[in-house]
C-alpha cells in the first residue's frame, strides 16, 4: 500500500491520582526514545492513521477521543526515500500531525516489534528522555492542555 505524505505522532497518557504520565517508547531498530509514529497509508486521514498506529504498535484500540494538537513539525521526504510511496517529485518534507490518547482505562500494552520497551514516565523524565524535538513539542502543548 503506498505511504501518504505525511507523518503521524501519538501519545499515550494516563491520569493518575496526583500526576500524569506519558508512555514513552524505545525503538528497536534505532533505540530512540518516541511515542508512537508511524505514516498514512493510501487514502488514510491523519485520525485514521493514528488510530491504526496506535492499535498495531500497542494493541490497544482507543476508546476515548483523540485530542488532535496544533503542533506540527516537517520531516525531510528523504527519510523516507526506502519506503512504498509514489509522492511528487516537488515533495521535500511532510507535515507530522500529533495527537494525544487517554489510555488510563486500558490495563496493558503489548508492543510491536517495532518498539524494545516502553515506559511511563512524568512529564520531566519524559522530556529528559525523548530522541527527537518533534515529540518534545507536542508534549509540552499536550500537558498545557492536561492541566488546564
Amino acid at each position: 500500500m503506498p505511504r501518504a505524505p505525511y507523518q503521524i505522532l501519538v501519545i499515550p497518557f494516563k491520569r493518575m491520582p496526583d500526576s500524569i504520565m506519558y508512555a514513552v517508547f524505545q525503538r528497536t531498530d534505532n533505540y530512540a526514545h518516541q511515542f508512537i509514529a508511524g505514516g498514512g497509508e493510501d487514502t488514510e486521514t491523519p485520525l485514521q492513521a493514528a488510530t491504526r498506529e496506535l492499535l498495531e504498535e500497542t494493541n490497544i484500540s482507543p476508546t476515548e477521543s483523540f485530542i488532535p494538537l496544533q503542533a506540527k513539525s516537517m520531516i525531510p521526504a528523504s527519510i523516507f526515500s526506502n519506503l512504498n510511496h509514489n509522492w511528487a517529485s516537488h515533495i521535500k518534507s511532510i507535515p507530522e500531525h500529533c495527537f494525544g490518547i487517554d489510555i488510563t482505562d486500558t490495563h496493558r500494552i503489548t508492543l510491536s516489534s517495532e518498539h524494545t520497551t516502553h515506559r511511563w514516565l512524568t512529564y520531566e523524565q519524559a522530556i529528559d528522555r525523548l530522541t527527537y524535538k518533534s515529540n518534545h513539542n507536542a508534549l509540552k502543548e499536550l500537558d498545557l492542555i492536561l492541566k488546564k
